[in-house]
């Protein structure tokens, strides 16, 4: 029974070795490769002729370096492997077939180490796809919410400028037809005045027409919340000089 310290000493030389196997100018299947093959076999041997039993668990870092080190390929790491058990069975002596056992042994939990660490790979292959898409539909979730709030909005500035439209027509209609009625019938009322009475009455109702259409553009505009493009100062200034020229007329 080997002690923990001659253990740990054997399975850090089998690491060495393996890593060395899975460096990417290391090819033992070309030809002429029998001699490196007979120094791997006699280093091989060392480790295991005193009894060694390779910790299975210990594989995992050799498996890490073979994957993640640039220097290193996974496929001449298996091939390598495959290379020298032939080697090893072409012996066909007592001294390899032992060592043939514990290389087979060696191989299967490299193989299944591989074979899991591949898995965890592919996995992580299809969880990072499964989030790239997910971050890609999550993109295109907030890229049409934020394309149906601009067209909620242009909608809801639509469906008040209609409103605003349709209340200023109203308001022009109502105005100029109360106006038109109510100057027509002053107009028959006065016919048989004098120019200057016919006058005055159009002034008046001139200036009733104009205050009543203007409140009603401005009483929808502030409805709206829109500014109509009317100004107060035009408002007073047009009533002043209504206001002037009635107070002409009645002076004269």
């Amino acid at each position: 029974m080997l002690d923990e310290k001659t253990v740990g000493r054997q399975q850090e030389k089998l690491h060495v070795l393996l890593k060395e196997l899975a460096l990417s100018d290391k090819q033992l299947w070309v030809d002429g490769k029998t001699e490196e093959l007979t120094t791997y076999f006699m280093r091989f041997d060392e480790i295991y002729v005193v009894g060694f039993r390779h910790q299975y668990s210990k594989l995992f870092e050799v498996v890490n370096s073979v994957f993640d080190d640039e220097d290193k390929e996974v496929s001449i790491f298996l091939e390598n492997l495959k290379k020298f058990r032939e080697f090893i069975m072409n012996l066909h002596d007592e001294r390899s077939e032992k060592l043939l056992k514990n290389f087979d042994k060696l191989r299967d939990h490299l193989s299944l180490e591989i074979s899991r660490r591949e898995n965890l790979i592919r996995q992580n292959s299809e969880m990072m796809t499964l989030k790239e898409g997910y971050t890609e539909m999550e993109n295109k979730a907030a890229d049409l919410e934020a394309k149906i709030n601009r067209f909620s909005e242009r909608l809801s500035k639509i469906q008040i400028d209609f409103v605003a439209i349709l209340s200023i027509f109203a308001a022009v209609v109502v105005a100029f037809s109360s106006g038109s009625n109510y100057m027509l019938s002053s107009l028959s009322a006065v016919r048989q005045s004098f120019a200057k009475e016919v006058i005055f009455t159009v002034l008046i109702c001139g200036l009733l027409l104009m205050d009543t259409l203007f409140m009603l553009i401005y009483f929808v505009g502030s409805i709206v919340g829109r500014s109509i493009g009317c100004k107060w100062s035009l408002a007073v200034l047009a009533n002043a000089v209504i206001i002037a020229a009635l107070i002409w007329i009645c002076c004269n």
